[in-house]
């Protein structure tokens, strides 16, 4: 594992289950992408949200075998409007 991947999640209080009203991981995650992405945002001078720690987590989790944990059928987000679910997933595609 590198130094930008992780095989926790980075801090989150309160964790995304404590704010979600219903979330389903994928199964096998063993690591995370998602700290190299932080990584690069916050060289941009971008901050994400707590919830977005969470979903970042989550949807660039990994499996042993070092692949993406959500493959075929991806990842969904069922969220209210102008929360920043654009720029999360614009981040992560930039980053």
């Amino acid at each position: 594992m590198s130094k930008t991947e992780s095989s926790t999640p980075p801090r989150s209080e309160p964790k995304l289950t404590d704010l979600a009203r219903h979330v389903v991981y994928p199964k096998g995650i063993v690591s995370t992408a998602w700290p190299r992405v932080v990584a690069q945002c916050a060289a941009m001078g971008v901050k994400f949200d707590e919830w977005q720690h969470g979903i970042g987590t989550a949807a660039l989790g990994k499996s042993k075998n070092g692949k993406y944990a959500a493959t075929i059928g991806g990842v969904v987000l069922s969220i209210p409007r102008q929360v920043g679910k654009t720029f999360l997933v614009g981040m992560i595609i930039i980053a």
